[in-house]
C-alpha cells in the first residue's frame, strides 16, 4: 500500500510503502536543514514516533520487559532519519546510539544559529585561526 501526504504548498511529499520506509521527498544536505528538520519531525510525529525525539515520555529501563519493543521503534526513527540524509553527511552521524542523540547531533551540528555554545566554539575557532603568522582577521 502506498499512501503520499502533501505537506502545505511546498511540494514535498511524504511516500509510505510500509512501515520501514520513510521519504519526505528531499534529504539533508547541511544547508536545508531547518525545513528538513520541520518535516522530518512532522512526518515521525504522524507515525506516533515523536516521542523517540523528545524522550517524553522516556525510555523504560533496559532491565523492563517494554525496553525491547522502544529500542526497536527506536531504531525504526533512526533508520527514517538516516534515510533522509544525503550519503556524504551518513558517516558523520550514524555512530549515535538512539534517534534521539541523533537528533539532538544534526540539530547540534546543522541547526542555524540556535545553539550558543556551537556559535561560541565557531567564534573561538575563527578567532585562532592564522594564515602563517597572520590572524584571519588580517589575512
Amino acid at each position: 500500500m502506498e499512501t503520499i501526504i502533501h505537506y502545505g504548498g511546498l511540494g514535498i511529499q511524504q511516500t509510505q510503502s510500509n512501515l520501514d520506509n520513510l521519504s519526505i521527498g528531499f534529504k539533508l544536505n547541511g544547508d536545508n536543514y531547518p525545513l528538513w528538520a520541520t518535516l522530518m519531525k512532522k512526518v515521525i510525529s504522524d507515525r506516533g514516533k515523536k516521542s523517540h525525539l523528545t524522550s517524553i515520555p522516556p525510555a523504560p529501563e533496559e532491565i523492563e520487559p517494554a525496553y525491547e519493543k522502544w529500542e526497536q521503534a527506536d531504531q525504526t526513527v533512526f533508520t527514517w532519519i538516516i534515510q533522509n540524509i544525503e550519503i556524504s553527511l551518513i558517516n558523520n552521524v550514524f555512530q549515535f546510539p538512539t534517534a534521539k542523540a541523533l537528533w539532538e547531533g544534526l540539530a547540534t551540528t546543522y541547526g542555524s544559529g540556535t545553539d550558543l555554545m556551537q556559535i561560541y566554539d565557531l567564534h573561538r575557532k575563527a578567532n585562532t585561526q592564522k594564515q602563517g603568522k597572520d590572524t584571519l582577521e588580517d589575512f
